[in-house]
């Protein structure tokens, strides 16, 4: 799940200064300015408190089964972060940690833009848990006084195999913007050779 800064810090603070002015600028009496003070800082902590990625998702069909979608997602990322974090095996770990930075970035798009929702479901829904499983699996055979190398090494080789898969999904997300970098491109390539004939024509 996505983190957010300490938002109760300014919410309580104006609270405090509310108390202060209440109390000794206005001279009303304890209980009142204390009672405005704790309703300012409820007030200020509910109003300044950070949106889940799941609910900063536009509203609509489509953003529905996003949210959804989001909310399934998040307790697999949660486990394939900490898998991650306590996998000895050199690289293995750094792979497991890419994956859940590409299933964060997929999300986010997601939730950016749900119409792409058919070009993240399936990292989603089905490569993130499996790699959660698989790095579970996999700090079990660590676990071991004596692993077997054939399961590790077939370990090792789906997870390659899976990072890359993490990788081409987040990055087909990209496509659109892409394909009209490309357009562009090729519009500024025909304008320059128009110009440059021009000059040769003179």
């Amino acid at each position: 799940m996505l983190r957010d800064g300490p938002h109760w810090l300014p919410a309580w603070g104006g609270a405090a200064a509310l108390l202060l002015v209440l109390q000794w600028g206005l001279g009303l009496g304890f209980g009142i300015a204390l009672a405005a003070g704790l309703a300012l800082g409820i007030a200020l902590t509910l109003l300044l408190r950070p949106r889940s990625l799941a609910e900063r998702v536009p509203a609509g069909t489509r953003g529905e089964l996003v949210r959804r979608l989001i909310a399934e997602a998040e307790p697999p990322l949660a486990q394939l972060r900490a898998a991650a974090g306590a996998i000895r095996a050199p690289g293995i770990g750094v792979r497991f940690t890419h994956m859940a930075e590409a299933a964060e970035a997929v999300m986010q798009a997601l939730a950016a833009d749900p119409a792409r929702i058919g070009q993240g479901q399936r990292l989603l829904t089905y490569l993130l848990p499996r790699a959660a499983q698989l790095a579970e699996g996999l700090r079990l055979v660590e676990a071991q006084a004596a692993p077997d190398p054939e399961r590790q090494g077939r370990l090792a080789a789906m997870t390659a195999r899976l990072e890359t898969a993490f990788m081409r999904s987040r990055d087909s997300l990209a496509e659109p913007e892409l394909r009209a970098l490309d357009l562009e491109l090729r519009l500024l390539e025909d304008a320059l050779a128009e110009t440059d004939a021009k000059k040769v024509a003179r």
